[in-house]
């Protein structure tokens, strides 16, 4: 359940990487909703969802254990390490469109117009989540296998027909501007009919469900 979006992930992948090395295999599974699905329903992700980004990241794995254990799987590693390049590399290009924007490149205080690590990872957490603008709070989430997310909250009654999220610049990206007053507030993603806290926030509070809410405060 690895979550790029998250400075904590990230802190703690290379924490495990500083202490274990080369102990580590270079693949790790990302967060997806499918997988959590088919954990729910006690089935394999190859089954419920042969497709979804989980089913592949686990087909990921899977090859580079079996390379390891192959006594000749010289030509089984060279092609895992194919796929993990080319799905960097598309990792890549949808993060740098995020991050600098089609057609130019970010910007960084010592001018050489390269972004450090600090700076990424700062503009990273700007793009999902919960942020207050002058123009109102704009949420944000990646959702994607969704064909339909909305936001339900103690602003809204809790009515995910009031507030749908429209598609972002990125596939699989969805955002909706909330011009709310002054307060805090409770709020769940409702993903293709299904409820859940927002992944990129990390603020949350456990409701009378036992599930957590994500939360938002407007100074």
């Amino acid at each position: 359940m690895y979550d790029v979006r998250t400075k904590y992930a990230r802190e703690a992948l290379a924490e495990l990487r500083r202490h274990f090395g080369s102990l580590m295999l270079t693949t790790f599974i990302n967060f997806n909703t499918k997988l959590r699905e088919a954990s729910s329903l006690g089935q394999p992700i190859s089954e419920y969802e042969f497709n979804s980004m989980g089913s592949k990241d686990f087909m990921k794995l899977a090859r580079e254990v079996i390379s390891l254990a192959e006594p000749k799987g010289v030509s089984s590693a060279l092609l895992e390490q194919a796929d993990d390049l080319a799905a960097k590399a598309e990792r890549l290009l949808a993060t740098s469109k995020v991050l600098i924007g089609p057609g130019r490149r970010a910007q960084s205080g010592n001018g050489t117009g390269v972004a450090t690590h600090e700076q990424i990872h700062e503009r990273i957490e700007q793009v999902y989540g919960a942020r207050q603008t002058p123009e109102g709070v704009i949420f944000s989430t990646h959702a994607p296998d969704a064909k339909r997310v909305a936001i339900a909250g103690d602003f809204n009654r809790w009515s995910p027909e009031l507030h749908v999220m429209k598609a972002g610049r990125l596939a699989g990206d969805f955002e909706l501007s909330i011009n709310l007053p002054t307060g805090r507030y409770s709020y769940r993603l409702v993903v293709d009919g299904r409820w859940q806290h927002d992944p990129a926030n990390r603020a949350v509070e456990t409701n009378p469900f036992g599930e957590l809410n994500s939360v938002v405060e407007v100074c």
